[in-house]
């Protein structure tokens, strides 16, 4: 809005094309090109306002851009057109009339081109989990200010969204969730996923010297990590201790921006809390089976979740830092 180079066609296409053609990239390139350089000169604060509200609409957009196939007509007919000589057909893009008949479904879209790399896949996928959750932060903001702060709703639900007296009315009432679900909750199923481990040790020792291993002791006894050799034995006991090690990697990340996060998303992230405890309990009994392959496979489905709670307290603890810089 008044941007009035925007309403060139120049612009436009280019936009379009970069939008289509490049992916989550061209996506966030333009979005930035667009807030820095196209809109109305304003102050810093309202630059980087325009900017996160950008960029947060990009990646609600994100399933849409991945649902358009790269040699789709839609894709192609607004392409760039580089006509260099290294440049293949579908990269050069038809001619305008062709496009618009490769858009009404009048001319077939050409041979699609070799599959993306995994990286840029998985790139898309984290940016679109990334928007859904930040559309989930916005929804609980929007829940708690509208519904459950209105006067006609349950005394209960009112309580929970009320200031709390015992911090002097910084947070909400529901902020004791995060404590005892992310804090107090994740760090009893820390304690028992410490147990895995003990029990491997002690089942691994008397399994190795049943087999005349010597070394038993030497190789399964503290103060030792992991097991040398390639034993199955030694196999097993790495997995059961890597069921633990692995949860330690990302456990500090995950209580900080829990703690940050539930300032301001104090639903969402004791909701994340929940399925963050159940999915590395569930996780970990599979890693211990002794097959490192059932982590996923044997969690039941709740294994890869354990990186959707993570990425739920990325985004609720970047809600947080916003709001208290007052962007968004």
């Amino acid at each position: 809005p008044g941007c009035s180079r925007l309403r060139h066609p120049f612009y436009a296409r280019r936009i379009a094309s970069y939008s289509l053609a490049s992916g989550p990239a061209g996506w966030a390139l333009c979005s930035g090109w667009v807030t820095l350089f196209q809109l109305p000169p304003e102050h810093l604060a309202s630059r980087m306002r325009y900017m996160v509200r950008m960029f947060a609409a990009v990646a609600l957009l994100l399933p849409l851009a991945h649902a358009i196939p790269a040699a789709s007509p839609a894709a192609l007919a607004f392409a760039p057109r580089m006509n260099g000589p290294h440049q293949s057909a579908q990269l050069r893009g038809p001619t305008p009339a062709l496009a618009l008949q490769a858009l009404r479904g009048g001319k077939p879209a050409p041979a699609p081109p070799a599959p993306a790399p995994r990286g840029s896949s998985m790139l898309v996928r984290v940016g679109i989990m990334l928007g859904m959750y930040a559309a989930m932060c916005v929804a609980e903001n929007l829940i708690a200010d509208k519904l459950l702060a209105h006067p006609s709703a349950p005394s209960f639900l009112s309580a929970l969204v009320a200031p709390s007296h015992l911090l002097g009315g910084m947070v909400s009432a529901s902020y004791g969730l995060v404590i005892l679900v992310n804090v107090v909750g994740s760090s009893f199923m820390m304690v028992y996923l410490s147990f895995i481990p003990g029990a491997a040790r002690r089942k691994y020792t008397e399994l190795a010297k049943k087999k005349g291993d010597r070394d038993a002791e030497a190789r399964y006894s503290a103060p030792k990590l992991y097991a040398e050799g390639f034993s199955q034995e030694a196999k097993e006991y790495n997995c059961a201790q890597r069921a633990h090690q692995q949860a330690l990697e990302t456990y500090a990340n995950f209580v900080v921006c829990s703690v940050i996060g539930g300032v301001r998303q104090p639903l969402l992230t004791s909701l994340a809390g929940v399925l963050y405890i159940i999915s590395r309990v569930k996780w970990a009994q599979g890693y211990a089976t002794g097959d490192p392959m059932n982590r996923y496979a044997a969690s039941g489905g709740w294994g890869k979740h354990i990186w959707t709670s993570l990425l739920v307290s990325f985004v609720c603890a970047a809600s947080t830092g916003l709001g208290v810089m007052g962007i968004v």
